[in-house]
Formats: structure tokens, sequence, C-alpha cells
């Protein structure tokens, strides 16, 4: 539930207080790499940008296939709410590692 409160608060507008309930669930799971890129995107909303981009690279490093590109387009399919996108995402965005979507949209189309 730490995670899940940690995105309703993001989503509410408060990166700052995000962030706590983020690196608790990670402590408790810490091959949670959805949470993972989610504290990065909430250190990136509350400006702490180096962070930001540290937890991102750590997550990305336990796992090569959770990259913020594969991250911001999964919220993509998970959410038709454009503004919870962004929200969800610009973090990444400040902090200058989100380059780009598509990952997760090909991950999920069915193989031949």
């Amino acid at each position: 539930w730490l995670f899940h409160r940690s995105v309703a608060l993001l989503c509410a507008g408060d990166a700052e207080h995000a962030i706590q309930p983020a690196r608790e669930s990670l402590y408790e799971q810490p091959h949670f790499s959805i949470c993972s890129m989610h504290l990065a995107n909430a250190l990136g909303a509350a400006g702490q940008l180096v962070d930001a981009r540290s937890v991102a690279e750590h997550c990305t490093r336990n796992n090569p296939r959770f990259s913020a590109e594969y991250y911001a387009d999964l919220m993509s399919v998970l959410s038709d709410n454009r503004d919870v996108v962004v929200k969800r995402t610009q973090g990444l965005r400040f902090a200058g590692v989100l380059a780009g979507p598509g990952q997760a949209r090909a991950a999920m189309a069915p193989r031949e």
C-alpha cells in the first residue's frame, strides 16, 4: 500500500510527500521496478534531479528491460487520462532521463 499511497500523493500534486512512501515500499520490495522508476519520477518532480537520475539508473541496472522510456509508455497503457500520465512521467523529463515512448506498447503487441 505504500507504493499506492505514493502514487496518490504524486497525482494529487504533492511530489515531496510522495518520496518517503516510495522509499519505504522499495525497502520492503527492493526489486519492484515500477516503484523504483516512480520514485525517480517523484524525485524529479520535487526538483531533486541528481537523485532522480541516480534512482532511474539504478532501476535500469537492476532490470535492463525497465527503462524510463518503458515506464513512461507503460503509464500511457495503464491510463488514458493524459493529466495522470503527465504527472506520472514529468519528473523523469525534468531530470533528463526520459528519451521517448514506444517500448511498452511494442512489448505488449501480439507475437507472431
